[in-house]
């Protein structure tokens, strides 16, 4: 896809948008490629995270920002501002507003765990055993039924706000929306006696996100049948062109990896 952008003269940048907890610190940053949004931590990192001494920095940071002068100067040494996040992106949306051909990625890490955040983006109060990667590590299971949905409304918000920028600077964007897999908190035949009916979808651990929208008029040539993952940016570079890239059936398909930069795909039909 990457190789497709650049050949087509499109200006793309990538973004992670996250939350640290221990600092109170939200913020933007650009990273240099799109394996980079996703990458792992190191052995090293992970001795270090780990360890001791990272237990005991967090658990002071943690301690002090309890006390009122202290967290007036970490607020002002991090400048924690729930508006950073959109400050950030505006910036970078406004550089390019009169220019056509962007691909932007923005990737928010939220609503995964560590639940930190309340449903109006203010931090949480938790203790360093629920400042966790893993959910299932939160043995309270209450926790992290309202945990998920609290960080989910805290990235609707974000995004409710963001799409309102992108339609400010741009009316005739492209905007998609795609994330993996819903969340992990208890096997989905257990969760009816503590969630309403209609809210269950939200806990579906094999649920994903994926909406395209936008004020572009090529959109509107979409055909229903061609709607799906594997056509998506298919369909996106077609704007404004006559068919340069042509869909695939709706169907199935595995990816066997050759190598990180290289890929073969294949279509596997399922019987009915």
């Amino acid at each position: 896809m990457l190789e497709t952008l650049n050949k087509n003269n499109f200006n793309h940048k990538f973004f992670i948008c996250d939350f640290k907890y221990v600092l109170k610190k939200r913020y933007c940053e650009e990273k240099n490629s799109y394996l980079s949004l996703i990458e792992d931590i190191s052995i090293i990192e992970g001795i270090y995270y780990y360890s001791s001494f990272y237990f005991w920095y967090k658990r002071a940071g943690l301690f002090l920002y309890e006390i009122d002068y202290f967290k007036k100067i970490l607020d002002n040494f991090t400048k924690d501002d729930e508006e950073e996040i959109l400050y950030f992106l505006e910036k970078q949306i406004k550089k390019t507003a009169n220019s056509e051909k962007n691909f932007y990625s923005i990737f928010f890490p939220v609503p995964h765990v560590p639940w930190v955040l309340n449903k109006d983006c203010s931090w949480k109060s938790i203790p360093l055993s629920q400042n966790v990667r893993n959910g299932y590590l939160i043995r309270d299971e209450n926790l992290r039924v309202n945990g998920y949905i609290d960080n989910l409304q805290c990235t609707n918000n974000y995004l409710i706000k963001l799409l309102k920028l992108i339609e400010k600077y741009n009316e005739n964007s492209i905007i998609i929306l795609l994330s993996d897999n819903g969340p992990f908190i208890r096997p989905n035949n257990l969760l009816i006696d503590k969630i309403e009916k209609n809210q269950l979808e939200l806990y579906d651990q094999n649920s994903s996100l994926f909406s395209v929208g936008g004020g572009s008029k090529c959109l509107n040539n979409i055909k229903e049948k061609d709607f799906h993952h594997v056509n998506l940016f298919r369909i996106i570079l077609n704007c404004g062109k006559e068919n340069s890239y042509s869909v695939l059936p709706h169907a199935t398909y595995i990816n066997p990896i050759i190598n990180i930069n290289k890929f073969n795909f294949k279509e596997i039909k399922l019987d009915d």
